[in-house]
């Protein structure tokens, strides 16, 4: 029966440092030195930390660590600076599926520059945002500035605190 990781002894293992976000180890394991950086960057660029033959997300030990609790089945912990490996306290915030998802930078794809903003016509660009699974269209323009300006303010009423618009 696999038991659940304790904050206590998270606390024994591990040194949380809450400015760095960084995790180092508190006692030698094998080859590992005490004072050792704990952790790897997986392929998506999070941080992970392997204890007890089990791997847990820096950001999911960083919770438990300072709450004493790990994050909610069901919610995320969003990196409000969208870099994944930047597990630092203040950088940490829990957020529902689709608050991680309203997070997210730029698309690579976008031929426009702009969040929110494509391009469907010859001289026109289209503002559209997503708001909990459904696309909203919020006017077409000639110029990308001004479309760019209808998503960022559509953002910010919809998203509120997790609004990107970079």
């Amino acid at each position: 029966m696999e038991t659940q990781l304790t904050a206590a002894r998270l606390r024994r293992m591990l040194r949380y440092n809450p400015h760095t976000g960084l995790f180092k180890w508190r006692r030698a394991l094998g080859s590992v030195k005490v004072g050792t950086i704990a952790g790897r960057i997986d392929s998506q660029g999070h941080k992970q930390i392997s204890i007890d033959n089990r791997r847990y997300m820096a950001s999911h030990l960083a919770f438990l660590y300072m709450r004493g609790e790990l994050p909610p089945k069901g919610m995320f912990v969003d990196h409000r600076d969208t870099d994944p490996a930047n597990d630092a306290w203040g950088n940490l915030r829990l957020a529902t599926p689709w608050q991680n998802q309203c997070n997210r930078r730029r698309q690579r794809n976008n031929t426009t520059g702009f969040k929110g903003v494509s391009r469907r016509f010859v001289g026109k660009y289209v503002a559209s945002i997503s708001v909990l699974g459904k696309q909203m269209y919020l006017g077409t323009f000639k110029d990308p500035l001004l479309a760019f300006y209808a998503y960022r303010s559509a953002a910010r009423r919809h998203h509120g605190q997790f609004a990107r618009t970079e």
